[in-house]
């Protein structure tokens, strides 16, 4: 297993290069970890995210690293910021989970005649309107991600480091993504009616896996304030964008 902490000297937090704090990772033998039973969740029960504690153990040099260390393998893979591409994934589960939502509310409106109709579902235009704007959504926030994910693996295979405007694009659309399938499965679960609340169906689960999975906080609103920062100029070094920084970023 693994942990992160913050370095200090004495009292006194130590800075990166950048200028944010020091934050080390420590891996250990899972014998000496207490698993605290925390995790019962609204959504995402399955990760089994719970709480652990370590209590007095030393733990050797040789198994820490720093996110900003540079990698010990070759080829673009590992050169790539590692919090960044760590990020990157949750933005692909947040598009299958609305994806899948989705389809079932095209079965359903298929079969489900509602309350006071005498139409199916998808007959109806507002069911209609729901749909076209839900797919607009999540394949434009699947876009955004394709192409800023393209553009950094394109550089990493020249064997050049991101620039600050293409690591931040990356953050950005992972925001962005998870933030458009969150309405997604919004649109869907209003669209369903009475429908979305069964257990029969996934788009009550996928709405408690969506919104458990937006409370993270890499994905959390403020990266839009760090990209404006980002697109007017600021420097975001020291930002928690920052934290994988290995001093080379134009």
């Amino acid at each position: 297993m693994f942990g992160a902490c913050r370095v200090v000297d004495g009292d006194v937090p130590r800075l990166t290069t950048s200028g944010a704090s020091e934050i080390r990772l420590l891996f250990f033998p899972q014998s000496e970890v207490e698993i605290i039973d925390t995790w019962h969740v609204a959504g995402l029960r399955g990760t089994g995210c719970h709480d652990h504690t370590v209590d007095d153990l030393f733990v050797p040099a040789h198994r820490t690293c720093r996110f900003s260390d540079e990698p010990l393998q070759p080829g673009p893979l590992y050169s790539l910021p590692p919090i960044m591409l760590c990020i990157a994934p949750m933005a692909a589960v947040a598009i299958g989970i609305a994806r899948h939502a989705l389809d079932a509310l095209k079965e359903l409106a298929g079969a489900k005649t509602p309350v006071r109709s005498q139409s199916v579902l998808r007959e109806h235009p507002l069911a209609q309107f729901q749909i076209g704007q839900a797919e607009g959504l999540l394949r434009s926030g699947r876009a955004f991600l394709y192409e800023s994910l393209a553009a950094s693996w394109d550089a990493a295979q020249r064997g050049q480091r991101l620039t600050w405007e293409q690591r931040g694009l990356v953050w950005l659309a992972t925001t962005q993504a998870v933030d458009q399938a969150v309405q997604v499965i919004d649109l869907v679960f209003r669209a369903g009616g009475g429908s979305s609340v069964y257990a029969s169906l996934p788009i009550e689960r996928c709405l408690r896996d969506l919104h458990t999975l937006a409370q993270h906080h890499s994905v959390a609103p403020h990266n839009y304030e760090i990209a404006g920062q980002l697109f007017l100029g600021f420097d975001i070094a020291g930002s928690h964008w920052g934290r994988d920084y290995r001093g080379d970023a134009p």
